[in-house]
């Protein structure tokens, strides 16, 4: 018998909704276009990024910039 646990569904919940939004705006991007996103967030961006580009078999590159703290994401394929 499985414990339906409600800690576990809201923390899925907060995660999709702070990823979602991130995910549409990568899959609107067309070939050489790019989107920034603040620069703190790089490492939650390059993972989306990754598991996005694998899932709907296209390719991005990022890169930060520190002046304008950003990293930018740039779809290559």
């Amino acid at each position: 018998m499985h414990r339906k646990d409600n800690n576990n569904i809201f923390i899925f919940q907060e995660m999709y909704e702070k990823t979602a939004p991130v995910v549409e705006k990568i899959l609107a991007l067309e070939l050489g276009e790019g989107c920034s996103f603040p620069l703190a967030e790089i490492q939650r961006i390059r993972n989306i990024v990754s598991l996005t580009g694998l899932r709907h078999g296209r390719t991005f590159t990022t890169k930060s910039n520190r002046n304008l703290h950003a990293v930018t994401v740039t779809r290559t394929s």
